[in-house]
């Protein structure tokens, strides 16, 4: 029996691996130093849209959240009242695919990155539905003011298959 709750432990470890993410780095991280060959020997490296650094992290806890982890992108459900419903982070250069119950599906490079709704991360090899711009609603607009990057879309749940929809900033270019 105790080989078996072993093996059961080893086997949760290795399906909470750490993922290489993009995040913002802050104005004090960049303000410290003004060129950028200084800033990449620090693992901050220039972007179109401002600076970013890469962390190994195993979880991406939601914008609500103490252990949020600051230069993650955040991505609210809402209603079509515009109510948020939940919260997640993902990582900069990322945007919600899918969504599979209180998971959320977003592009992570080529591949797909399944973030649950406590931040954990783990690889997604499943295909995706499309999804669609829709409207947002002007409380969502609100909260993310001033972006022009903001982005509402409609899913369909992988699971449940009823329409959820979503909130983020889009990939900056």
């Amino acid at each position: 029996m105790k080989i078996y709750i072993i093996m059961a432990a080893l086997l949760l470890n290795a399906c909470a691996s750490n993922q290489k993410v993009q995040v913002w780095a802050s104005d004090s991280e960049i303000n410290q130093e003004k060129d950028d060959k200084t800033l990449e020997k620090k693992g901050i490296y220039a972007h179109p849209c401002g600076h970013i650094k890469v962390l190994s992290v195993s979880s991406l806890p939601a914008p609500n959240t103490l252990e949020y982890i600051q230069g993650t992108e955040p991505v609210y459900e809402f209603n079509r009242k515009g109510k948020i419903l939940n919260q997640w982070s993902m990582p900069v250069d990322s945007f919600v695919k899918g969504v599979f119950e209180k998971n959320i599906l977003v592009s992570f490079g080529l591949k797909s990155l399944m973030i649950s709704n406590n931040g954990a991360l783990s690889p997604y090899h499943q295909e995706i539905p499309s999804s669609t711009l829709t409207q947002c609603p002007s409380s969502i607009k609100e909260l993310f003011k001033p972006s022009e990057y903001l982005r509402c879309t409609q899913h369909i749940d992988l699971k449940t298959k009823k329409i959820r929809y979503f909130a983020h900033e889009s990939i900056c270019t």
